[in-house]
């Protein structure tokens, strides 16, 4: 089927296709299971966000992170260990 916005062409039939659509993700709870599963990605997305701003927020915990920045890009720690340094000043 056509549609076109710019002379109407199909546009009911596909606005009842989405209605449709949209009854029978609600009947099977589909659309119920995919919102909880997005408010919990919301929450992690918001609480990284958080943490991230308050590492940022604190000029001597920017020191500090550009410190291990630079050693982990020198060889001289891990990643991981690097990672828990920054997470415990968080604490």
């Amino acid at each position: 089927m056509t549609y076109s916005a710019l002379t109407g062409t199909g546009i009911d039939a596909l606005w009842q296709k989405i209605l449709d659509h949209r009854t029978a993700m609600n009947a099977s709870g589909e659309f119920a299971g995919r919102r909880r599963e997005q408010q919990v990605k919301w929450m992690w997305s918001m609480l990284e966000q958080r943490m991230m701003a308050r590492l940022r927020a604190d000029a001597s915990v920017r020191a500090k992170v550009k410190r291990i920045e630079a050693e982990v890009a020198d060889g001289r720690i891990t990643p991981a260990l690097a990672a828990e340094q920054i997470a415990d000043m968080l604490k």
